[in-house]
């Protein structure tokens, strides 16, 4: 998402959602959907910041769209996230906001062990 902030070179949230549809849809499984996150980190500040968020934000409203529209499994991540980040430090989650730590990685583990749990149980 920050190439598109930075070079007009990413995806859009538009583009991120129908690159998804495509791929959703062409594969005959159920999918795990991981809700993209962003922690305040060294990436941005200030208006960047925000901006970077506010992106973040719409694809992740693309992801849990599609998941329901498509009758897949979404995950969120971005409140466990935020409330790790928040109680150990943003580094010991996320590299620099984005891409996730050793701890940041066990977060998403933890979180798709939790949904696939409850898919076992239906």
């Amino acid at each position: 998402m920050w190439h598109e902030l930075d070079g007009q070179n990413g995806c859009s949230a538009e583009q991120y959602e129908r690159n998804c549809r495509m791929l959703y849809t062409e594969v005959l499984a159920r999918i795990f959907v991981l809700e993209p996150f962003a922690a305040k980190g060294t990436v941005y500040e200030g208006e960047r910041w925000t901006s970077f968020r506010r992106a973040v934000e719409q694809n992740a409203a693309a992801a849990r769209k599609l998941a329901d529209e498509l009758g897949l499994i979404f995950v969120p991540l971005q409140q466990r996230i935020d409330a790790h980040a928040a109680l150990l430090g943003v580094e010991a989650v996320t590299r620099e906001g984005v891409h996730p730590t050793d701890v940041g990685y066990s977060l998403i583990a933890a979180a798709l062990a939790e949904k696939f749990e409850e898919e076992i149980a239906r």
